[in-house]
């Protein structure tokens, strides 16, 4: 460790990412209220700018580990679960008596399947049993570790579900809570929220199908363990969520059409939370096929379609019990005739890589998709032998071929060590071409 420390601190001068960390980095706090690194957010010239700054800022290397200093006081770990006591509790059926037709995880990812008879584009609560369980449901709790149906950094789970339910059959229309521990909904209000109180009036998405859904998370939840990052992995967390539900709905015959853009305090307002601590992240549509292969209020905007823009002051310019993670998520937030966005710089088109190495033809997966949810584990011990390289393939081919959500600037990086036909080393999957394009070699 000590070897590490030295080397690092030797190395730092001269390397162009250590001399930005070194600019952006706070000087060591004296106590845990200081602002510390929140406070270098604060000069950020716009949304954007202070999102790259906190993506920078809470990079980690060996010399970040005992050069910065604390930010926030985080105090005792906010409770595993959100509890309404008060709420009136609807049990939801075992998710095993849901069986939807036997679908492969590959053909779930891509297309939904055909709706059940008799029910006139709604859902029925075994439906929707199925749909949240495989979201945020406990699917093995055999442990003090209640293991979940999507993965979390730290197995912290910080996200919250909430539905408005519209059309499910044998569940009273209103706002309703899921709560794992007890795999119930909990209502909240007798009225699912308009659209306007999702955040998004005139959108052509929300209340078109049987129920809504907005995901929040708990902030403290993750940076208790994560400190700075752990809005990273808040978010990373729900966008898990986000692909359980896509699936989910598929399964149930259903498109999920997730919103590019609402207003958050209305959101917020419309669940009773305070939008700091729980902060919302997402709101999406469950709707009939056919499924927009881009967000659907995007690709066809509604004629009353709300202007959004960055709300004032969105900024940071002063100290946030959060730190980082309050300032990263407040210039983010949006609100109905806020000072307009820029758009955004269309991509530009890359290179057709050289030496690309095709891969095999992918094979569909031969399990299927509820299954594979409910069965999925993070488990710290790896195996020694190799993977066939035909299995990569279509690994690889399943993650990238559903059609965008949000955005197009996620890439795929592997780091290859034991696969079959591959040599060892750092490759860029190229799914245009599905191939791999070598990026550096070695173990």
């Amino acid at each position: 460790f000590v070897l590490g420390m030295r080397h690092a601190q030797r190395s730092a001068p001269w390397s162009p990412a250590a001399v930005a960390r070194e600019t952006l980095r706070p000087a060591p706090a004296s106590d845990s209220t200081a602002p510390g690194l929140a406070a270098r957010l604060g000069g950020a010239r716009g949304p954007v700018e202070v999102i790259e700054r906190y993506h920078e800022a809470s990079s980690l290397s060996r010399l970040d580990l005992l050069a910065k200093g604390p930010d926030v006081n985080w105090g005792q770990p906010p409770p595993a679960f959100k509890r309404y006591p008060g709420s009136q509790q609807t049990a939801l059926p075992l998710p095993g008596r849901f069986e939807p037709r036997a679908r492969s995880l590959s053909e779930a990812l891509l297309t939904p399947a055909a709706a059940e008879p008799g029910t006139a584009g709604g859902i029925d609560v075994e439906q929707l049993s199925s749909l949240v369980y495989h979201a945020v449901g406990i699917t093995d709790d055999s442990t003090s570790f209640k293991l979940r149906a999507a993965p979390s950094a730290g197995g912290l789970f910080g996200t919250e579900l909430y539905v408005a339910a519209r059309q499910v059959v044998d569940l009273e229309p209103g706002l309703y809570h899921y709560s794992p521990t007890k795999h119930a909904v909990g209502q909240l209000r007798r009225e699912p929220p308009s659209a306007a109180e999702l955040g998004a009036p005139g959108s052509a998405s929300l209340g078109r199908g049987p129920l809504d859904l907005v995901l929040t998370g708990v902030v403290r939840r993750l940076g208790h363990k994560y400190k700075d990052r752990g809005f990273r992995y808040l978010v990373e967390d729900a966008g898990h969520v986000l692909e359980n539900l896509r699936i989910g709905a598929h399964e149930v015959g259903h498109c999920l059409a997730v919103l590019d853009r609402f207003d958050d305090q209305r959101v917020a307002e419309s669940l009773a939370v305070d939008g700091v601590e729980e902060v919302v992240l997402a709101v999406a549509a469950l709707a009939p096929p056919p499924c927009a292969s881009t967000p659907t209020d995007r690709r066809v905007p509604s004629a009353d379609s709300a202007r959004f823009g960055y709300r004032d002051g969105a900024t940071p310019s002063g100290h946030s019990e959060l730190g980082a993670s309050g300032w990263a998520h407040q210039a983010t937030i949006l609100e109905v005739g806020g000072s307009p966005a820029s758009a955004a710089a269309a991509p530009s088109a890359e290179a057709t890589a050289n030496g690309m190495l095709s891969l095999p033809a992918a094979v569909p997966a031969p399990r299927t998709a509820l299954d594979t949810i409910a069965s999925r584990r993070s488990k710290r011990r790896y195996a020694d032998e190799p993977i066939a390289l035909e299995l990569l393939s279509s690994v690889l081919r399943d993650a990238s071929a559903p059609p965008v959500t949000l955005s197009d600037a996620v890439r795929h990086h592997l780091v290859v060590t034991r696969v079959e036909g591959l040599a060892a080393g750092i490759y860029r999957y190229r799914p245009e071409h599905h191939g791999l394009e070598l990026v550096r070699t070695g173990d």
